[in-house]
């Protein structure tokens, strides 16, 4: 990756950022009583704040790279060809299925292909952010139980390409998706502030439990890992026994020690591969949500700046 020189450009949204690690102001100083007063500092406390200020910046370096967060060629080709396939797929198992999970989870792929998609071009922020944030996680996880645990097994060769597509899209979306995941999952690690409701100083309350950052991370945490899995398991267990299958064949002890784990591992996967693209991201500033700004990440005790369009 390449780089330019320290960026100072007063005039770039860089600039707004960066000021927020420095903290020099010489309009007016705060006394020992704390209020501010018009009395000018004088020149030697002047020249020492000055050096203060300049050990507390930050420098930025810009990149040259830019990130492409709008959707490219190929991620229109990659999700078009996904949901054409996942309509030929549903379109060969007439109605009434024999099985019904299998269909019934390819349909899901084909809705979360669907919506993020038209969430995307007609600018439904939300959406858009939850299908990146939960779907990915929803689908991968499902595959993985619907090949290697539940009786009726997806049939492989009629949904290898499609996950195979799927995989590439997600290496073709890893920074853009990247930012959205990182900027969700750092958000609720950040405790919700008590100036949301519109509380002062003096009427601050301690925190409850669900305000938490750390607990409401590890409720995300706990999802990504055994909550994916047990969605699918409740919903398979309803599919099947509709199907004919038994509640205590489907409800055996080790076959939901197996879901756990299977759910387990598919919820890793997923945590390492956003993680390996965003553990340096330190921040994002947004000129437009999830269209057009700026990311911010450090490497090698050295702050770098990109675009993202």
């Amino acid at each position: 990756m390449d780089y330019t020189k320290e960026y100072y450009d007063p005039f770039d949204p860089l600039h707004a950022y960066r000021r927020t690690f420095n903290t020099s102001s010489y309009d007016s100083c705060i006394t020992d009583e704390g209020y501010h007063t018009d009395e000018r500092p004088s020149p030697q406390n002047e020249q020492d704040r000055n050096n203060n200020s300049h050990d507390k910046e930050i420098p930025i370096l810009k990149s040259n790279q830019t990130i492409q967060i709008a959707y490219s060629f190929i991620t229109y080709t990659l999700t078009c060809s996904i949901i054409l396939l996942s309509m030929y797929t549903i379109l060969q198992q007439p109605f009434p299925w024999a099985h019904t999970f299998p269909p019934v989870f390819v349909l899901f792929h084909l809705l979360f292909q669907v919506a993020h998609l038209s969430s995307h071009v007609m600018s439904w922020l939300t959406i858009e952010r939850h299908c990146v944030v939960y779907g990915t996680w929803l689908y991968w996880t499902g595959w993985l139980l619907s090949v290697l645990l539940f009786s009726e097994k997806l049939a492989i060769e009629g949904t290898c390409w499609t996950t195979v597509l799927f995989w590439c899209l997600m290496l073709e979306r890893r920074n853009a998706w990247g930012i959205i995941v990182w900027e969700f999952v750092s958000r609720l690690d950040q405790n919700l502030s008590n100036s949301a409701h519109h509380l002062t100083a003096e009427t601050t309350r301690p925190l409850k439990l669900w305000e938490l950052g750390s607990f409401r991370l590890l409720i995300f945490r706990v999802w990504c890992l055994l909550s994916t899995g047990s969605f699918w398991g409740l919903l398979y267990i309803g599919l099947a026994k509709w199907d004919g299958y038994a509640f205590k064949y489907l409800l055996q002890f080790h076959h939901i020690m197996k879901l756990l784990l299977i759910s387990t591992i598919g919820g890793l996967v997923m945590i390492i591969f956003w993680s390996f693209w965003t553990f340096q991201y330190k921040g994002v500033l947004w000129q437009k949500e999830l269209r057009k700004g700026i990311i911010v990440w450090y490497s090698e005790g050295v702050a770098h700046a990109a675009k993202v369009i």
